[in-house]
């Protein structure tokens, strides 16, 4: 924690235990000298000013009643002022003192007890600002986002108090949930694994996933495992470091891959990784075969810098890598027959522009906490060279994505194009495209009742072009787009997708769990005919039940259940799911590594 920037140590504030520790910490000086003998900084915060500021500001504020999304900008009023102290105040996942009776409030000090906090450490690596520097509303609103991203806290707010003239305090609050899950994951082919995650392992922020593999078609009860460890913020670097081990009776994997994002303006982005993998899988498009060992080796290098453009908190940036895939076994290969499974050297550049800024709200994906929802746009061109064991692709690809709030909601559409061009044999092949747009609806409050109703719809649709003969090559049409009741994967180059909900949050909780009730329809298409709309269409539409509760990291739960828009013998007879749903993550803006289109 960066504390005092004139050499003051401050004190930080731990709500459960309603005391405060001492924090040291090497102080920054300031480079404004100008300024610097003309300031005069408080000193006077006490432990029940700092506990005052906390309850009337930030529950007060921010916790009291849900609210429908508006832009971050409590910070912009503050926009130039020195930081002088900045105040970590963290609580954890469940408060005793609100239990009625005694057993209620022994079971919240157990869960408590059981809990590890999380370290001050985590939240101070996450801050993109420091004591000292001049308040930037930019890195205040991305680090907001930042911390509500990591998925460990159920809560998360800052506030600024102004101290005198020129100087500032910051206070980063964060209600920690309760991050260790067991869940299971079943596949209509009866494939399925179990799973023990904890996203908040020891406290240090990183998450720790443990998974058992079966076939209950096979019966086969000890398939495999697999132990994954993701560390948030590898050596203070703000890296994402991702290493998984996996290994069963027809499958091995060993990755590591570390990436660096765009996080501010003027920034730099990196990335490295490599894979070595052995499957044993179905393959849907290659013929007469029912499953194919594959093993190969993949292996990349990519690294980007933006710009600041203006005074908008627009930037340009560039970014480049090269990725390398060595196949060591594979189905049959030619230079138009199974793409997928080529030897290929990618090198790859794109350069672009980009915004993004953030709203909160209430009631959008979760129930019962603060989100972030960016807005903003990203316009990039990509070129490249494949150097295929066959023969060498030049491609160029166009992506342009934009979102933001409406009159009546929030729209997101994004549009991407691509293709390769054979040198050769003098046309272009593999060209996809791909359009999207989503919406949602403002909260409507139904009459004081404390029920509130949000709408959501989503388009999609992909065309793909001069496509190879192959796995992979082709867009598979199944129960993972939502449609439960196909009974069979569809395969086509055209598909045609559109899915709307009505979701009805209740005032409605149990032991701090919150229910939600929905209406929803998708229907779609997939085939071989350019016009989407000379495909056949499959559709489903229900309702269902949603239950959550954001202090824990359970998946939600959801029930629903539907009916068949067109009755056909490919339809499965059972039209109903119970399901572990993750929680949805607003689209966003920043660029990342650098990739080749596909169809697939």
């Amino acid at each position: 924690m960066q504390l005092g920037a004139y050499g003051q140590v401050k004190d930080t504030l731990d709500i459960n235990n309603n005391k405060l520790t001492n924090i040291n910490i090497q102080d920054k000086i300031i480079q404004d000298t100008s300024k610097k003998d003309h300031v005069k900084i408080d000193t006077s915060l006490s432990k029940h000013s700092i506990k005052n500021l906390i309850i009337k500001n930030l529950f007060s504020q921010n916790f009291s009643e849900e609210k429908d999304i508006a832009p971050i900008n409590k910070f912009e009023k503050y926009e130039g002022k020195i930081i002088d102290s900045i105040f970590i105040l963290r609580e954890r996942p469940f408060n005793p003192d609100k239990a009625k009776k005694k057993f209620e409030k022994f079971l919240l000090q157990t869960a408590n007890a059981m809990h590890t906090a999380t370290r001050e450490s985590v939240i101070d690596n996450e801050l993109l600002f420091s004591s000292g520097e001049r308040v930037r509303e930019q890195n205040l609103s991305n680090t907001l986002s930042r911390l509500r991203d990591l998925g460990i806290f159920s809560s998360v707010e800052i506030e600024i108090q102004e101290t005198s003239k020129n100087i500032v305090n910051v206070y980063i609050f964060t209600h920690d949930n309760f991050p260790e899950r067991v869940g299971l994951n079943y596949r209509y082919s009866r494939d399925a694994d179990f799973f023990l995650n904890d996203k908040n392992f020891l406290g240090y922020g990183n998450s720790l996933t443990f998974r058992y593999f079966v076939n209950f078609a096979q019966k086969d009860y000890a398939k495999g495992f697999s132990l994954g460890h993701y560390v948030n913020n590898f050596l203070n670097t703000k890296a994402g470091l991702e290493t998984v081990g996996s290994y069963g009776k027809d499958f091995y994997l060993a990755k590591a891959m570390i990436d660096k994002p765009f996080l501010v303006d003027g920034d730099f982005a990196v990335g490295a990784g490599y894979l070595i993998e052995r499957t044993n899988s179905e393959y849907i498009d290659l013929p007469d075969s029912d499953h194919i060992d594959m093993r190969r080796q993949y292996a990349k290098l990519w690294g980007g810098k933006s710009f600041p453009v203006g005074d908008y908190n627009n930037n340009i940036y560039f970014n480049a890598g090269t990725f390398y895939t060595k196949y060591f076994k594979r189905p049959e290969v030619a230079p138009q027959l199974n793409p997928y499974f080529h030897n290929t050297v990618d090198f790859i550049c794109s350069a672009g522009f980009y915004r993004q800024k953030h709203y909160s709200g209430n009631l959008i994906y979760g129930y019962g906490n603060t989100e972030t929802i960016h807005y903003g746009y990203q316009l990039e061109m990509t070129g490249g060279l494949r150097i295929d064991e066959f023969e060498n692709l030049p491609y160029l690809g166009l992506r342009f994505k934009m979102g933001n709030l409406i009159k009546i909601g929030y729209l997101y559409g994004d549009f991407n194009f691509g293709s390769f061009y054979s040198l050769e044999r003098k046309v272009l092949e593999t060209t996809v495209a791909k359009v999207k747009l989503s919406y949602f609806s403002p909260l409507i409050r139904l009459s004081g009742s404390g029920y509130k109703l949000r709408q959501f719809w989503n388009i999609s649709y992909t065309s793909g072009f001069n496509l190879s003969k192959g796995e992979r090559n082709s867009i598979v049409f199944n129960n993972y787009y939502g449609l439960i009741s196909v009974s069979h994967d569809r395969k086509g180059n055209t598909c045609l997708e559109a899915s709307g909900e009505s979701v009805l949050f209740t005032p409605l909780q149990l032991y701090g769990f919150r229910f939600a009730f929905f209406g929803f329809m998708n229907i779609g298409n997939v085939g071989y005919y350019n016009n989407p709309f000379k495909n056949e269409f499959y559709g489903i539409m229900g309702v269902g039940a949603r239950m959550r509760n954001e202090k824990l990291v359970l998946s939600t739960l959801q029930i629903r259940v539907g009916v068949a828009i067109r009755s056909s013998s490919e339809w499965r007879n059972s039209l109903y799911k119970i399901s572990s749903e993750s929680k949805l993550v607003s689209e966003k803006f920043i660029p990342q590594e650098p990739y080749f289109l596909n169809i697939y």
